[in-house]
């Protein structure tokens, strides 16, 4: 979550001062997770912030569902329930349904 807040806090200073960095030089310092921002900047920021969250979140979500079907269908594949070249004869099998 904190990478995701900091992406979002850089994507902002691309196109204003933090009021942190107002009299810093060099007037842009790096951002990272003790930047302070003030709650009118975390207003304009917030909705960034909670799609970066938003997009991570689906990542993951993704891959943990990818890992468990492919768990799935290996254990399927191991106690014969399904046929390892299920992809190979699924043209077959949808051509003989049409048929049926």
């Amino acid at each position: 979550m904190l990478a995701q807040a900091v992406a979002a806090t850089r994507y902002y200073a691309g196109y204003a001062n933090l009021e942190v960095n107002d009299d810093v030089d060099p007037p842009l310092p790096a951002i990272d997770a003790d930047t302070e921002i003030s709650d009118s900047e975390w207003a304009l920021i917030k909705p960034l912030f909670m799609l970066y969250f938003e997009l991570e979140r689906a990542i993951q979500l993704k891959l943990r569902a990818a890992w468990v079907l492919t768990f799935l269908a290996d254990h399927q594949v191991k106690s014969g329930k399904i046929s390892p070249n299920i992809q190979m004869e699924m043209p077959q099998r949808t051509h003989s349904a049409k048929q049926s």
